[in-house]
């Protein structure tokens, strides 16, 4: 079939304006993503408006709103598909019970902003992939915002390591405190070697190598490309994120980053791109290896069982935190305790039952969060609509977007792997608006073969 045909072949497709608009609106808040920048004035800490007072969540209602304003472009393409359409519905029942548990929360009578905070940010998030899902804005613009914000945060972060301090970057989200030497502030220690651990832009390091890990899978596509002058840029800030990745000591983060990169390394592989895939991974370990070889004494103290005060104590806080969240799961096994409420609940245990010098947090964990904080049944909803959301993706008819798809499905795996050891991909709203948009960018990759968000004949 010659080229003409096979452009004839294809649907139609067309952008309006306003998607166009939509489309940068989400690319913006895949961006905002990487930063923690707050709005002017934002809502008070426990007020029910809370979670949407950074700029990335405003920017996430800012994309709702204008696609209602549109007229809700692609709602009725999206309800023809009824699989992806009932994620959508799984989705939303997930945050309605999550908005019904603060009628029986633990701060129910004191704080009840708390949970109708947590509440609300799952139903924007789920706002902003019902976008998604209607509008299918074209991977490169996301895979571009995450790997923007893995860019910047990078650079912030080797310098914060650098100059062993804060860059005075507070008008774009850098926290304005970060002294080694105070108690408080993340570090890796080995013997008398204390070294600050890159905040970036972000509230933690782990944040931080959770953003950077999003935008160095989504910058997999472009280094494979043929355009060779594109690639090696790519390339070149594939590997500067790598190192930054690697200088977080975010053990969840490096774990998570394996995990994303073996997967895509493993369906490019079957798809015929073998040279990448090797390539791929033969340079993050070379990378590997010389982090390894440079920092060895504070490596041996972040991943070897050693006596270093800062580790032994950021391991036996964990065991507490995983300790109360079972004690949390069975006094409330069915609804749960309510939404947001487990740090309060931990501040309770840890002040009336125990005599431990530790502040209420949440648990390291995001099955045991779910499962405190909203029960049984809104574990069985949570498990239901990430498991049924991987395997829309994965059962899939569209083989245009292969490479796209597996990205996507390489973050998500990504982000469930440090859901196994930490809480952050669901209990912040940058990382969860993450997690679940790439979710909802794999559903569109399976679904079509077409990125432009609407047929040309579509009847909106």
């Amino acid at each position: 079939m010659n080229v003409a045909a096979r452009t004839q072949s294809r649907p139609r497709t067309s952008t309006t304006p306003a998607v166009w608009i939509i489309h940068a609106l989400i690319g913006a808040t895949f961006f905002l993503a990487g930063s923690w920048k707050a709005l002017p004035q934002p809502p008070a800490l426990y007020t029910p408006t809370y979670a949407l007072g950074f700029w990335c969540s405003a920017a996430a209602c800012v994309t709702g709103f204008a696609w209602c304003l549109a007229g809700a472009p692609g709602l009725r393409r999206l309800l023809a598909n009824r699989w992806a359409a009932g994620w959508l519905v799984l989705f939303a029942v997930f945050g309605l019970w999550a908005l019904l548990s603060q009628h029986w929360a633990f701060q129910r009578a004191d704080r009840p902003g708390i949970a109708h905070s947590a509440a609300v940010q799952i139903l924007v998030v789920w706002l902003f992939c019902v976008v998604v899902l209607c509008t299918r804005p074209p991977p490169r613009l996301v895979f571009a915002g995450l790997a923007l914000a893995m860019a910047l945060n990078t650079l912030v972060g080797l310098g914060q390591f650098t100059g062993q301090r804060a860059l005075g970057l507070s008008a774009m989200g850098e926290l304005r405190a970060l002294n080694p030497s105070a108690s408080g502030t993340s570090v890796v220690q080995a013997g008398e070697t204390r070294l600050l651990r890159p905040y970036g832009l972000l509230p933690h390091p782990n944040v931080f190598a959770g953003v950077v890990l999003a935008g160095l899978l989504a910058t997999l596509p472009a280094m494979i490309q043929r355009r060779r002058a594109a690639a090696a840029l790519a390339a070149i800030l594939f590997l500067t994120g790598l190192w930054g990745l690697c200088l977080s000591f975010s053990r969840s983060g490096w774990i998570a980053f394996g995990a994303g990169l073996l997967l895509w390394a493993a369906f490019t592989w079957r798809r015929g791109r073998r040279h990448a895939a090797f390539l791929a991974v033969v340079a993050c370990a070379a990378v590997g290896v010389v982090f390894a070889a440079t920092y060895q004494p504070l490596l041996n103290a972040r991943i070897s069982i050693s006596k270093e005060n800062t580790e032994m104590r950021s391991i036996s806080d964990r065991l507490v935190y995983t300790r109360i969240a079972v004690e949390a799961v069975q006094q409330a096994p069915v609804q749960g305790i309510g939404a947001g409420n487990f740090p309060w609940y931990a501040s309770y245990y840890l002040f009336y039952r125990t005599d431990y010098d530790l502040r209420g947090t949440n648990v390291h964990q995001i099955g045991l969060t779910v499962l405190a904080e909203l029960g049984i049944v809104g574990m069985a909803l949570f498990s239901a609509m990430l498991s049924g959301g991987v395997l829309l993706a994965l059962l899939g008819r569209g083989h245009a977007a292969y490479q796209e798809k597996t990205v996507c499905l390489a973050i998500v795996t990504a982000y469930a792997a440090i859901g196994f050891v930490d809480h952050y991909p669901y209990t912040l709203f940058h990382t969860f608006v993450i997690w679940m948009g790439m979710l909802s960018m794999a559903i569109n990759a399976a679904d079509s073969t077409e990125h432009p968000a609407l047929p040309h004949n579509h009847p909106q």
